[in-house]
């Protein structure tokens, strides 16, 4: 029998070939009460070897049973689509996916039959070429190792992120780990080798560049020679050693930043109501006399408690989720009408309680 590469596909061809390749990267979950199931069908090595493929309903249930994970696998009927936007589910740098309908029949390969070329795993970008895919909106898998991995957070959407760093060579890139791989994230072991599945790039500032995890990605021991190449070919994990291409977010000092000296008329004059602010930099007002306080609204209090690490509104009783070890100090949030010696003016002023 005679097998069909996935860099042989063309859109809306497919039928009667027959294509070879093992079951890695799947995905089986319910979505608005329908089944779906996608998986990658690793062909041949590279980034044109594998396959993305997908079904609904009782086709995803058929999947998910007859295509376990790392088997080896024969399609025969497939249909294939151009990928469009679906592009950005996938790890393989082709055009086209592959849907599993009722008359594609799937059949397990024996273990005596598996030729010794098909990859065993996913192919994966090196660190050093990562920016290479900025503006491809395929997924990425990485080599590399695991460090400084921070408390999950809880942003102001109600989303759970935490923070790491891979390192690999001499490149250093921040990961954004989200939701439900925050668990699986926590359980690699600081500084070894893990091979990180579909993850997602985003621009920074300054041509930096971050990794995201999605809802497929997971963190898995990578194959032995591939663990063995990362750590070989890094010399040090060191920070001062390795080249960063992501933004490091550092907290300002503000007692300490320069500010623009200017009265309270011409910062108030820069500021339309309805538009976007254009104020950059910091100001200072000097000889300014406090009015009054008010809240911000009418049920809420001029003070409140908030976790002493992330600053986090608490309430009476209650633990931050994200640092449930950290203490509670009071904070005051607050409208102060304020004057110097050119005109009146009402901000919003935030800060720590510094005498009970």
């Amino acid at each position: 029998m005679s097998f069909v590469k996935p860099r042989e596909f063309v859109s809306g061809g497919g039928r009667g070939l027959t294509v070879r390749g093992r079951v890695l990267a799947k995905r089986h979950v319910k979505i608005k009460d329908q089944f779906f199931t996608e998986t990658h069908l690793v062909c041949e090595a590279g980034l044109k070897g594998l396959i993305h493929i997908g079904s609904w309903r009782d086709q995803a249930v058929r999947l998910n049973r007859d295509a376990a994970t790392d088997s080896v696998i024969d399609l025969t009927g497939l249909r294939i689509l151009p990928m469009g936007d679906k592009a950005q589910y996938q790890v393989s740098e082709l055009d086209v996916f592959v849907q599993v309908f009722q008359n594609v029949t799937i059949a397990l390969v024996a273990p005596e039959d598996v030729p010794a070329s098909l990859p065993a795993f996913l192919p994966h970008v090196d660190l050093d070429h990562v920016k290479d895919y900025m503006g491809k909106s395929q997924q990425v898998n990485v080599a590399a190792h695991f460090l400084d991995l921070e408390a999950a957070r809880t942003t102001t959407n109600g989303s759970r992120v935490a923070k790491a760093w891979l390192v690999s060579g001499t490149t250093r890139i921040s990961i954004s780990i989200w939701h439900g791989c925050i668990p699986a994230a926590q359980t690699v072991t600081p500084g070894e080798v893990t091979f990180c599945t579909r993850l997602t790039l985003k621009a920074g500032p300054d041509n930096t560049v971050e990794l995201n995890t999605s809802k497929a990605s997971e963190f898995l021991a990578p194959p032995l020679l591939l663990g063995r190449q990362v750590m070989d070919g890094t010399p040090s994990l060191c920070t001062t050693s390795l080249t960063t291409i992501s933004h490091v977010y550092t907290r300002a000092d503000y007692a300490t930043e320069p500010a623009k000296l200017v009265t309270l008329a011409s910062l108030a004059g820069t500021v339309v109501p309805g538009q976007a602010r254009e104020l950059s930099g910091l100001y200072v007002v000097h000889h300014v006399l406090v009015l009054g306080l008010a809240p911000l609204g009418s049920n809420e209090a001029l003070y409140y408690e908030a976790c002493e690490t992330c600053k986090k509104k608490l309430d009476p009783g209650a633990t931050c989720p994200d640092h449930p070890a950290s203490g509670r100090s009071p904070w005051f949030l607050t409208n102060v009408t304020i004057a110097d010696a050119t005109t009146t003016a009402t901000a919003t002023a935030i800060g720590k309680v510094v005498e009970t």
